[in-house]
Order: C-alpha cells, then structure tokens, then sequence
C-alpha cells in the first residue's frame, strides 16, 4: 500500500493506472466466465445509485424495494430507497 501510495494516491477512472488494471484482471480470473463487465464504486452510495440505475436499465421497471431500517447513502437517489418519509423530504434553509 506505501509503494502504491508513493506513486498516485488517486486518480479519476477514465485515466489508465497500473494497479486498476492489474484489479480488473484478478477480478476477470475469478469472477465466473459469465460476467463480462466490471464497474468500480468509489462509495456504497454509489454502488446503490449504480445499482438502481442498472436494474431499471434490465427490467424497465422504476419500484424499488429496499430494507426498513436499511442505510442506502445520502444521494437522492439513495435516499429514495428509505424506510423513513423525513429523509426523503429536502431540507429546508
């Protein structure tokens, strides 16, 4: 992780680095032969953003079902997903 460290600490995901690569591969060896793509999330907010965006994307449907009592992030759509109404009213000034 230091030697990584020194190098680049962080870079956007369109910009080609060694080591995503490098996880991309392992990732291809160990995945199952079925999956052809990956899709790395900097947070789980945005892996449930990714999530809802690509189940609507396969199914055409836009009903979410989410857990009571379940953290799904801050984001609006996330925050869609909640079992409590005042999280998914805006906040006022």
């Amino acid at each position: 992780m230091s030697d990584q460290l020194s190098r680049v600490t962080y870079v956007q995901a369109s910009y080609p680095v060694e080591i995503r690569t490098k996880l991309y591969e392992l990732l291809a060896e160990t995945a199952p032969k079925t999956v052809d793509k990956v899709w790395l999330c900097n947070s789980g907010t945005e892996a449930n953003e990714a999530a809802l965006k690509f189940a609507r994307a396969a199914t055409g449907n836009s009903k979410i079902i989410s857990t009571k009592r379940g953290f799904h992030g801050r984001t609006m759509g996330a925050l869609a997903t909640t079992w409590k109404d005042k999280y998914k009213k805006t906040t006022s000034r």
